[in-house]
């Protein structure tokens, strides 16, 4: 009778561990679910705030290239005055061979280093109407008026390069005295909804978050509770960048590098940094 008891009670006993050990499995299982349920929300709210950041940047560049294509001469004549060129200027560099592969330049007689083209480009005398000079290491020729000053070409004296290949296209950095890059700074400062210098230069575009926007899942867009989330942008910078084969006239390369920033109702921020090359005329697009 005894060992018969001895042995319900050794049964009651597994089942008492068993009952424990599968209890603090369940535990365990819903306290990973629920710690992994929270990193997921938290990942998938950080992901919705650097998408903000994202369009908050795009929103950036989307506002300088409008003003870009509404103004292109202002856009233009500001890079050109950054780089010391004067944009009025044909800095267009002509290649060597024509489409068919024939030489356009020769040397011009009693001129050494100055060429003229072969044909097209005379007076009704005969005489060549414009003059040239080679580049030897691009294989291509700029126009010339005068060949003893090419500081003709730039805003400042004695800014042209000794070197034979930059001498007529790429001028010195002018002095900061000159502030030449104001005028291209003017020209993107005001593609921001950003407070610049205690100054905000869009006030309309302008997106602050409202203290009445607790959770995310409670904001409606049709609603006046106002916006969830801070968004900033602003152009950080725009740098002048090299063409890819022959300049055109009136054409510049640039680099427009914007920033986007989002603050979320638990005060979390992201920001972004985008950047875009550009082909810009003077004159816009055809």
């Amino acid at each position: 009778m005894s060992s018969f008891n001895s042995f319900i009670f050794s049964k009651k006993g597994s089942a008492l561990v068993i009952a424990l050990f599968f209890s603090f499995c369940m535990l365990g299982f819903i306290g990973s679910m629920a710690l992994r349920q929270r990193a997921t929300a938290h990942n998938n709210l950080n992901t919705l705030l650097n998408k903000q950041a994202y369009f908050a940047a795009r929103s950036a560049m989307q506002h300088f290239l409008l003003k870009a294509k509404l103004f292109p001469t202002e856009l233009y004549d500001s890079v050109e005055i950054y780089q010391g060129k004067n944009p009025l200027f044909n800095f267009t560099e002509f290649p060597s061979y024509d489409e068919n592969g024939y030489e356009q330049f020769e040397e011009y007689h009693g001129r050494p280093n100055v060429y003229v083209r072969r044909s097209g480009e005379q007076d009704s005398k005969g005489n060549p109407r414009y003059f040239y000079v080679k580049l030897p290491n691009k294989d291509s020729f700029v126009r010339l008026a005068s060949y003893n000053n090419p500081d003709y070409r730039f805003l400042a004296p004695n800014i042209a390069k000794d070197i034979q290949d930059l001498k007529y296209t790429e001028p010195e950095p002018l002095d900061k005295s000159y502030c030449a890059d104001k005028y291209l700074s003017y020209y993107y400062r005001d593609c921001t909804n950003a407070v610049v210098n205690d100054i905000c230069f869009q006030p309309a575009l302008k997106i602050v978050r409202s203290p009445q926007v607790k959770r995310l899942n409670d904001f409606d867009i049709a609603s006046e509770d106002g916006y969830p989330y801070t968004l900033e942008y602003s152009v950080l910078e725009v740098k002048v960048k090299a063409i890819q084969g022959m300049k055109k006239y009136g054409e510049e390369a640039i680099e427009v590098v914007v920033q986007g920033t989002a603050i979320d109702i638990h005060n979390e921020e992201s920001t972004q940094v985008h950047t875009k090359t550009q082909k810009i005329t003077r004159k816009g697009s055809v």
